[in-house]
């Protein structure tokens, strides 16, 4: 079975995860699958340590870097702000904006199964959980 069948329950493992890096001490919390990093990274800002995906680390030993916008982008956690960092490649790709709004409030911030230790309020967004 898929964890995000049980809501509660990933909710729950993430963050003992958390917990758990905390405890020990971690300079970094690794993501091996690109789906736990997209869950978790937005976390680094509540945490004393790094969230990354094991392909920085990959990258990092072959001394590649590339800043992660996605976690940035995510971090900020204001779809308003979001939208307007991106308007150049909304207006690049021909998008609607309010589609991108859209996207940005289901996907980008949706994708947030263990809340945020302090969360910003969004007038009029439901980000579903």
């Amino acid at each position: 079975m898929h964890v995000g069948a049980l809501p509660k329950f990933k909710r729950e493992l993430q963050l003992r995860e958390l917990e758990a890096a905390s405890a020990a001490g971690v300079d970094a919390l690794v993501a091996v699958y690109h789906s736990d990093h997209r869950e978790l990274c937005a976390h680094e800002r509540d945490w004393p340590f790094r969230i990354i995906n094991i392909l920085e680390v990959v990258g990092e030993s072959m001394g590649l870097y590339r800043h992660d916008r996605y976690k940035e982008l995510k971090v900020m956690q204001d779809v308003d702000q979001i939208v307007n960092e991106c308007r150049d490649l909304i207006a690049k790709h021909s998008l609607d904006p309010q589609d991108a709004r859209d996207v940005v409030v289901r996907v980008l911030l949706g994708e947030q199964p263990l809340p945020l230790k302090v969360s910003k309020q969004v007038e009029n967004v439901v980000v579903p959980g």
